[in-house]
């Protein structure tokens, strides 16, 4: 269950106690974790100098990937008689918590987010790695809806300059600074391409959609400058731009599903 605010109410126990905690968002993450020990029983009075020695409760925090669960780095550690709160800032993205509690009688932990969140035992927490994170979901409806400018703009060549640069910048934000690389990276994106397009036709595949893909990619491609643009008569590309814009539409009709698979 996802929850914005979450409480373990008292826990009487002496044992050291995990908890779970995943969360993904495609903004700063802020956890406000309360933790409240329970450190003696039956007793009245504050402590003082004289009592006898008692252990203060402990609560730690540890990234976890997810690929393992094998703790990480330390986000927070508190150390109190009573209770006590800290907030955790995590970047943006998906991430995994282990909370580790323990105190000498019980303890209470109070989590609350502006975003949600899912705590439990592994088995609670795991499946929410199986859909693909907000950020990739994201970068990949981006991408699509690039490829969708272009489509939509084929026929105008003064606004196709600017969804190619857009799409470009969508699919490749920072320059590798190496040729071959880079080359790899575009023909990796072509092919993908070109599978999401014949994968999104159902139906028989149109006559000409590989030529109008090929005229497409010639205008993408623009790290090699040994490539001329694609010189289409007005019939072509009119032909051309109605073909693409058939895939689109169907594309479009579920393209979160289409984008994921653009980039898997």
């Amino acid at each position: 269950m996802k929850y914005n605010e979450w409480s373990d109410f008292l826990q009487f126990s002496d044992e050291r106690m995990s908890y779970y905690l995943f969360v993904d968002s495609l903004k700063p993450i802020e956890l406000l974790v309360c933790f409240s020990a329970l450190v003696r029983w039956g007793e009245s009075g504050a402590l003082t100098k004289d009592s006898p020695p008692i252990e203060p409760g402990l609560l730690t925090a540890e990234t976890v990937s997810w690929k393992s669960l094998r703790p990480r780095d330390l986000v927070v550690k508190i150390h109190t008689y009573a209770t006590k709160a800290a907030v955790v800032r995590l970047p943006v993205g998906r991430h995994m918590l282990l909370f580790t509690a323990s105190s000498p009688v019980g303890h209470s932990i109070h989590i609350c987010s502006m975003g949600t969140f899912v705590v439990g035992d592994e088995d609670v927490v795991l499946p929410s790695f199986e859909p693909e994170s907000y950020r990739f979901t994201e970068q990949s409806l981006t991408i699509l809806k690039a490829v969708g400018h272009v489509i939509a703009n084929f026929k105008d060549k003064g606004r196709l300059s600017a969804a190619l640069k857009d799409l470009q910048t969508a699919h490749y934000p920072i320059p590798l600074q190496d040729k071959e690389l880079t080359a790899q990276h575009f023909r990796v994106f072509h092919v993908s391409l070109w599978r999401l397009m014949k994968k999104a036709q159902i139906a028989k595949l149109p006559p000409n959609l590989k030529f109008a893909f090929r005229a497409m990619v010639l205008d993408l491609d623009l790290i090699d400058s040994s490539l001329e643009e694609a010189s289409l008569d007005t019939k072509e590309n009119i032909s051309v731009a109605d073909t693409l814009q058939k895939v689109w539409a169907v594309l479009e009709q579920n393209i979160e599903h289409y984008a994921i698979s653009l980039l898997r």
